[in-house]
């Protein structure tokens, strides 16, 4: 069997190849290989081709219902001329097909040269000042010698470049500078803009897609503490909820019935004074108000909330518990970055020549941080109503400044190390101790709004710079 089989394949690809003795050895050879202990059944063959293994019937033959069954006299593959490079075979449902030799391919009833791709550095000379690599999207990029910038497909002297941003917002100018300034999530496209980071926001919730950032800050970024390094990756897992705004007074009345805060300026002012514990119990009452299953257990308290409440024996359910809860740490910082790399999470976060971050008492007109933020620069050292000022690019106001908001973390000054080499979904461990809020507030200096500052106290304390906002897991 193996010897006719042979012989047919090597007469069927003599004629499709059309080949010396030379390629008729190395066709015998692979099928020596792959197509030993093959069994293709009566009057058939295996055969291997640029397709893999496949199955040929034998002349006078079709393949009808899986076998190889002696053909008709109007057989489909009658009149079909697959070139001198292939031969006419008919598939299930009499269906015909050219199976073609090695270097063609099939386009329709013909068997036509199979082109390789073009090599993109072909004819990339980089102006004989460098040399042509390609890049891992497939395109022709210079690698210039010292002395030369990279320009295009060219390697040219600086002195020589003239600048263009013509239609960029961002990335090279073609002459070793750049186009404006970065982007605000610190990423330029391929085609010169930024990308666009579109708040998803209704009803006061805003949607926070999952995703991975880098949480922390680096040892070089002035005014910081060793507690916010290493810096390390995050994957935050599960889109979620955030409030748009920090809790307001009027809103933890109408649910509350009381208001705990030292400034009653206002319904919309963020409510303040409320104990981590407090937060949470809010936190339940509202899932309740809801019809929704709640985020926490708490059981044996003492007081009440936004009075005198201490002293809870309070255990979470977990981040995929139904109604609302504080987000954590690392939630929390990716959502005040939206996708940002910068310090205070805003494009312009510096100012003067050397680029230093402000970090003490100074005009602080330039850094963009006003913009967005109640702090010592412009609050008057009082807590303004809520969604005053620009909202970060995933709608969240006051991220910033105003007051400093609870999360669900415990603190640990070296939580992040357990993370470095990165994490998914983390949460410091539970263990006595402070918990850790975030963002700063209206008495504050610009160096303690940076987005990786972290602050932590005793969660019975109360104080009029400390309010909260809430989030949700997505449906």
């Amino acid at each position: 069997m193996f010897k006719r089989a042979l012989s047919l394949f090597a007469v069927l690809f003599v004629a499709c190849a059309g080949n010396d003795n030379d390629h008729d050895n190395n066709n015998n050879e692979q099928l020596d290989d792959e197509c030993l202990g093959v069994v293709c059944g009566m009057h058939a063959f295996c055969a291997v081709g640029p397709q893999g293994i496949v199955c040929v019937c034998e002349q006078g033959f079709t393949k009808q219902d899986g076998i190889c069954q002696e053909a008709s006299v109007n057989a489909p593959c009658e009149g079909v001329e697959c070139g001198a490079n292939g031969v006419c075979q008919v598939q299930e449902g009499k269906t015909t097909v050219c199976l073609c030799g090695p270097g063609y391919r099939s386009e329709g009833s013909k068997c036509v040269v199979r082109e390789e791709p073009k090599w993109p550095c072909t004819g990339v000379e980089c102006s004989g000042h460098g040399f042509c690599a390609v890049t891992t999207s497939n395109e022709a990029f210079c690698v210039c010698d010292e002395g030369f910038i990279t320009r295009g497909t060219a390697c040219v002297d600086p002195e020589n470049c003239v600048p263009s941003c013509e239609g960029k917002e961002c990335g090279s100018d073609g002459c070793g500078g750049f186009c404006a300034s970065e982007c605000v999530a610190g990423l330029c496209q391929e085609n010169g803009l930024c990308p666009t980071l579109s708040a998803n926001c209704s009803d006061g919730w805003c949607l926070i897609p999952a995703g991975t950032f880098e949480m922390g800050s680096f040892e070089n970024e002035a005014c910081r503490w060793d507690d916010e390094g290493p810096v390390h990756s995050v994957t935050i897992s599960r889109p979620f909820y955030m409030k748009q705004t920090e809790v307001t007074q009027a809103e933890w009345k109408s649910l509350m019935g009381n208001n705990p805060s030292t400034y009653k300026a206002g319904g919309d002012y963020p409510v303040e004074r409320v104990n981590w514990a407090e937060a949470v119990y809010y936190a339940n009452k509202l899932s309740k108000s809801e019809g929704l299953d709640t985020c926490y257990t708490i059981e044996r308290c003492h007081g009440t909330a936004g009075v005198d409440l201490s002293s809870c024996d309070i255990a979470f359910k977990g981040l995929d518990c139904e109604g609302y809860r504080l987000p954590t740490e690392a939630e929390w910082e990716y959502a005040a970055r939206a996708g940002s790399t910068f310090t205070y999470g805003k494009e312009r976060a510096y100012i003067g020549s050397d680029w230093n971050v402000i970090c003490e008492l100074a005009d602080d007109v330039g850094i963009g941080l006003p913009e967005i933020s109640w702090y010592d620069y412009n609050s008057g050292y009082r807590p303004h109503p809520v969604k005053q000022l620009k909202p970060n690019p995933w709608g969240l106001y006051d991220v910033y400044g105003n007051v400093q908001e609870w999360v669900h973390d415990r603190y640990d000054e070296d939580y992040y190390t357990a993370c470095k080499e990165g994490c998914t979904d983390p949460l410091a461990p539970e263990k006595l101790g402070f918990r850790v809020y975030r963002g700063g507030c209206y008495a504050f200096e610009a160096k303690d709004l940076r987005v990786a500052k972290r602050d932590g106290a005793a969660p019975a304390v109360r104080q009029s710079v400390v309010g909260f906002r809430l989030v949700r897991a997505a449906p």
